[in-house]
């Protein structure tokens, strides 16, 4: 880290790992900011992940791990009955453990952090104390997603779920889209769709890639107008 570097934490709720596609994503990130920054990483962790959690720290990087058991199937499907009844999306419920959000806020008890960086919309139904910067990196609109999956999906009951799921997230979605401090998108496409409930800082287009240059980082700019891009 430089000295012009900030404290960021980034908070996923996998564990970043090159060996699939969102985990590359969040490894790459994470990789070139500890070049230039001092990163923590906040994310549910399985026992059988620790050779990934040490690879993270291999890139001289500080890593929280909150343990976790992937449910069972039956439990899974239970719950996703549960979620029905509501108002949270299943796809916000599933990662909304008390764990996690005790480890949240221990962190960030701990250490000032000068931005937490969030990896994916599911997570923005946490608590985040302190005055950091709250930064989404949209790795999807997740209600486009949704919103595909109930027009898809090969049975009647999983496209109903799907509906009501892609309404629940849309709400809320957008509701996070302008707390935010910041918004990055994978595309120019997602640009007018993250500005059009009225943001009020600042949204850009990160490249979906295997491999993010170093121009693609955070600036050393004050971390209020902090900038996404070449």
């Amino acid at each position: 880290m430089t000295t012009s570097g900030r404290r960021i934490l980034v908070v996923s709720p996998y564990v970043p790992a090159p060996w699939f596609g969102f985990g590359t994503r969040v490894y790459e990130l994470v990789r070139q900011l500890a070049t230039r920054h001092d990163v923590t990483v906040l994310c549910p962790a399985a026992p059988e992940e620790e050779a990934d959690l040490e690879r993270l720290r291999a890139l001289g990087v500080k890593v929280h791990a909150v343990r976790a058991a992937e449910p069972g199937r039956a439990a899974r499907r239970l719950d996703q009955m549960v979620s029905l009844l509501s108002p949270l999306p299943f796809h916000v419920r599933e990662h909304r453990t008390a764990a996690m959000q005790d480890a949240i806020a221990s962190t960030m008890a701990a250490e000032p952090f000068d931005l937490v960086q969030l990896e994916g919309s599911q997570l923005c139904g946490f608590s985040f104390p302190g005055p950091a910067c709250i930064v989404l990196d949209e790795h999807n609109i997740e209600y486009e997603v949704l919103q595909r999956m109930a027009r898809g999906e090969r049975t009647r009951l999983r496209r109903f779920f799907s509906a009501i799921e892609q309404r629940k997230f849309r709400r809320l979605e957008q509701l996070w889209w302008r707390k935010l401090d910041g918004i990055a998108v994978t595309s120019d496409r997602e640009l007018p769709v993250v500005r059009r409930p009225k943001r009020r800082r600042w949204s850009c287009p990160i490249p979906s890639t295997r491999s993010i240059s170093p121009q693609a980082m955070l600036s050393p700019s004050p971390v209020r107008s902090c900038s996404w891009g070449p």
